[in-house]
């Protein structure tokens, strides 16, 4: 559900505090809908120049050289494959530290700029039949133009103690 300010037919296109949390709020909805295998979403949120950055190292993928919408996508539909059934889901409201950015959007249109954060966690049913397998982590999108620039991640090894 990402909101374009320009556009939104729920406001008026200024960046209401309410527009901008609610871009925020659907940046990490798409966010996670991306992550859950919505792959032609990475176009559609992410910058040409977009980067990840994980908080722990993966030994079968460099990740520091995953740039744009595709290498993310790509990377995605790989560790899905890897992992059947997993399902992400967001915990709790983002926190979402927006404000529009005069002459950050082309043509000198003030575009949406800021942070989103939010918790999450991912399940999926345990190969060995023992169950199911849950981590968690943080998140934090770096937007401008409404667009998501950057992503720092953070996954740890177990569930957070709460779903609020």
């Amino acid at each position: 559900m990402t909101v374009d300010l320009h556009t939104s037919t729920t406001g008026t296109g200024t960046g209401t505090d309410s527009e901008l949390r609610q871009l925020g709020t659907g940046l990490f909805q798409d966010w996670t809908a991306l992550w859950n295998g919505d792959l032609a979403l990475a176009d559609r949120i992410l910058t040409p120049g977009f980067r990840i950055h994980f908080g722990n190292t993966i030994p079968t993928v460099d990740t520091d050289a995953l740039r744009g919408p595709g290498g993310l996508a790509s990377f995605i539909a790989a560790h899905r494959r890897a992992k059947p059934g997993l399902v992400y889901r967001m915990h709790g409201v983002p926190l979402v530290d927006l404000a529009v950015a005069a002459g950050a959007a082309p043509a000198g249109q003030a575009g949406p700029a800021g942070q989103a954060c939010c918790r999450w966690s991912a399940t999926r049913p345990d190969p060995d039949g023992a169950g199911e397998l849950t981590a968690s982590g943080i998140d934090v999108l770096a937007v401008a133009n409404g667009l998501i620039t950057d992503v720092w991640s953070l996954t740890g090894s177990r569930r957070f103690g709460t779903d609020d």
